[in-house]
């Protein structure tokens, strides 16, 4: 089974979804034939389903901007130039630098001088930029805490799927 290109719309996984346990079966991840087949499968369609949940959330959520993205950068990355910034948020420097100008107007980011290099600064996020990213983040989090609570799942499963991201954003790459 395949998405179609262009798509975010994933087959239903059927007989190649996980079994009852939620395991991906007994075999190894990285054989051959069926189980890779279904490995494969649900890993496109966990990156299809995350990435739907981040939107759907961003959609409804007032607080869901550039700005935002950038404060998170900064948290996970500690101080960074503009054009790092621009890289690590997949934009332009331009489009980088007017993202960090209004966070300078906002008291969230300040700009200090590059200890390395006395021509380049470094955005740095200030208290009052994490309270705001930790009230999106709440806000988010109450808004996920809904669904789950709608489609019947519990705390335990929660914990399962936020240590296998876990894993997979912070373990080797």
């Amino acid at each position: 089974m395949t998405t179609t290109p262009g798509t975010d719309t994933a087959p239903p996984t059927g007989e190649t979804g996980p079994d009852d346990s939620g395991s991906l079966g007994s075999g190894p991840l990285d054989g051959e034939g069926p189980q890779d087949e279904r490995l494969t499968q649900l890993s496109v369609d966990l990156v299809i389903h995350a990435a739907r949940l981040i939107r759907q959330i961003r959609r409804t959520s007032p607080d869901s901007s550039p700005a935002l993205r950038m404060l998170s950068l900064l948290e996970e990355q500690g101080p960074l130039g503009v054009s790092r910034l621009a890289q690590a948020d997949g934009t332009a420097q331009p489009t980088a630098t007017a993202t960090v100008n209004g966070l300078l107007a906002r008291g969230w980011v300040t700009k200090e001088q590059h200890p390395d290099d006395y021509r380049s600064t470094l955005v740095r996020m200030t208290a009052e930029g994490r309270e705001a990213l930790e009230l999106v983040r709440r806000r988010n989090a109450a808004a996920v805490s809904a669904r789950l609570v709608a489609a019947g799942h519990d705390v335990d499963e929660l914990e399962r799927a936020v240590s296998l991201l876990r894993d997979l954003t912070e373990g080797p790459q």
